[in-house]
């Protein structure tokens, strides 16, 4: 079995809070025809999101593996502003001359509220769809499809160790760092920690996640043109398909293309200099770990991810963990720094509003320390 066939459902309770539109892309035999198409589909799904979901969506073979309980995830940005999640997965036989097994994917549609309240993570959502088809994906055409519910949202975190090798730390790192400057990146997981994909991509700031599309488990094709795909099978011919294309090879066993082999397993790219701050944040907190932290602060990143607002965000950080030992003097001068500071987004203001406790805080102790004693009355 590949590595991604065990989505788990995130949402266990439906308060049928988050209704979205949502349509199955796969191959039938109908009077309309019987290639790959959407078959079915809920009416608030606009023209031009139908052909941007048809352009990306898997078809024969698209699937990472031709295991039948294969699985995979794919997720993108669409010109009307919403973002859409696709759950990819086989059923059953092809019924054409092409044999084989029928890809299937149920798209889901979401505003930016609703792909927010999954921590903009399609792996999230992904496993709200597989709890919710089940092993019965749909397979027939329908003409009225009704909207989906999909409960009440998850943001957990993924289930990583603390502590990561070295490896792939400069592997995260890496990714982090092409999708930062908006650079194709397609990532060889098959050789680092299972469920490193997805932690991969919640290490990416939140507002970026919104505007890059990315995929788990599916075959790497050029003309999708996504952003970020994981794949851990088919690697040497993944590689081949890179090596003609404008697209970052990132592998934890060799140096990016176009560098030199390095002591470092994976050098990070060059010409990034406006996000060093922001890079050395993001390894400091891997190496350190304290990766459930970092995935909390990217996923606070809802606003500013300019190389400035990253770094804003970054020297907060280090400033809060500063100020909890610093001098009076270095105190005072942190939060005059902070005086009247305006948060560009939900990251800044919390970092912010736990910087001036901390300092208060660290005040008052230095004002303990400095009285002198007085022992109990004789």
């Amino acid at each position: 079995m590949d590595r991604t066939a065990t989505l788990t459902s995130s949402a266990e309770n439906d308060t049928r809070s988050l209704i979205v539109d949502h349509a199955v892309f796969t191959s039938i035999r109908s009077p309309m025809g019987e290639g790959y198409r959407i078959i079915a589909a809920t009416s608030g799904i606009r023209p031009d999101e139908r052909m941007e979901t048809t352009r990306r969506a898997p078809s024969h073979g698209g699937l990472a593996t031709d295991h039948p309980d294969a699985l995979g995830v794919i997720g993108f940005p669409l010109p009307t502003g919403r973002y859409c999640v696709g759950l990819v997965r086989h059923a059953g036989k092809e019924h054409t001359a092409r044999g084989g097994l029928r890809v299937h994917t149920h798209f889901v549609f979401l505003d930016r509220a609703q792909f927010g309240a999954f921590a903009c993570d399609p792996w999230l959502v992904a496993g709200v769809i597989a709890a919710i088809d089940g092993d019965e994906p749909l397979l027939k055409a329908e003409s009225t499809f009704p909207k989906l519910s999909l409960g009440d949202g998850c943001a957990q975190l993924p289930d990583a160790s603390p502590r990561l090798p070295a490896i792939e730390v400069g592997w995260l790192q890496s990714i982090v760092e092409a999708a930062l400057r908006g650079a194709p990146v397609v990532a060889n997981a098959g050789a680092v920690t299972y469920g490193s994909e997805q932690l991969a991509w919640r290490v990416i700031p939140s507002v970026m996640r919104e505007r890059r599309s990315m995929s788990i488990g599916i075959a790497y094709a050029p003309s999708r043109g996504l952003d970020v795909c994981f794949v851990s099978e088919r690697i040497d011919e993944t590689r081949r398909l890179v090596q003609g294309a404008r697209t970052l090879w990132i592998d934890p066993g060799a140096p990016l293309p176009g560098q030199a082999p390095t002591s470092d397993p994976i050098a990070p790219p060059r010409g990034t200099a406006e996000f060093d701050d922001w890079m050395a944040l993001t390894r400091a907190t891997l190496e350190s770990g304290r990766v459930g932290e970092l995935i909390r602060l990217c996923d606070a990143i809802d606003g500013d991810a300019t190389p400035e607002g990253l770094a804003t965000t970054a020297r907060l950080y280090e400033h809060l963990d500063q100020v909890t030992f610093a001098s009076a003097d270095d105190v005072s001068r942190l939060m005059n720094r902070y005086q009247g500071f305006a948060p560009t987004c939900r990251a800044q203001k919390l970092l912010v509003e736990r910087f001036r406790v901390a300092a208060t805080d660290r005040l008052s102790q230095l004002q303990q320390d400095a009285s002198p004693y007085e022992g109990p009355g004789v």
